[in-house]
């Protein structure tokens, strides 16, 4: 059984980084109808700032996010308490770069065509993003690759349980408060929900560990 779910894991692993490629593969088939050129960069409001050349633009993102997306691998592979780690899990962590292949090459493509919902739909985007991933975080387990592996989760099964638990909660309301945001508009509450999502469990870490957990 266990060298099944190994075969499987190994399958989805390659599968992953083939799948970074299908968005750019299907871009091809529409690769007259693309503009010649393509913004690479996004300023707060989500306006492109930067531009670049349809085939710098295109093959540049799955080239970083395959380079990335092995990196991942290797140190997950590696990692002493892989055991740890369930196999959903690690689905969920190998699809990360093929989400992202997909989303950034859409906004990609369709930033050439200025449009005032583009900042909502990547507000989105993002606010499920981090539902899932809150999902997720609630039910890894100690490992040294995937969580939230700051000193004191790392030195307490008990610190980390119960952080990861937190973080569980704040990433799934922060994702719900970043949709709702995305729907009325509101730009100022974006930047302070991410830092409260990214220290707040940080912080509860920390508290936890003066109490002697």
């Amino acid at each position: 059984m266990k060298a099944f779910i190994i075969k499987k894991i190994t399958r989805f692993k390659l599968e992953s980084i083939l799948a970074i490629w299908i968005p750019i593969l299907i871009a091809t088939l529409f690769w007259n109808k693309i503009p010649n050129r393509l913004p690479t960069h996004f300023n707060s409001q989500m306006i492109a700032d930067n531009w670049n050349s349809k085939p710098v633009a295109l093959i540049t993102l799955p080239i970083i996010l395959t380079i990335v997306q092995l990196f991942l691998i290797i140190i997950v592979s590696r990692d002493p308490k892989n055991e740890n780690i369930q196999p959903w899990i690690q689905k969920t962590v190998f699809s990360i770069m093929p989400v992202l292949s997909a989303v950034i090459l859409l906004l990609t493509v369709f930033g050439s065509f200025p449009s005032v919902l583009q900042a909502n739909y990547v507000n989105l985007i993002l606010g499920i993003i981090f539902i899932i991933l809150g999902i997720t975080l609630g039910k890894v387990q100690s490992n040294y690759t995937i969580g939230i592996r700051i000193p004191w989760t790392l030195h307490s099964k008990q610190n980390w349980n119960m952080t990861h638990k937190f973080g569980e909660k704040i990433y799934i309301v922060g994702g719900i408060i970043i949709i709702i945001a995305s729907f009325i508009s509101i730009k100022l509450i974006f930047i302070p929900t991410i830092l409260v999502i990214v220290l707040a469990p940080c912080i509860y870490s920390y508290l936890l560990h003066k109490k002697g957990i």
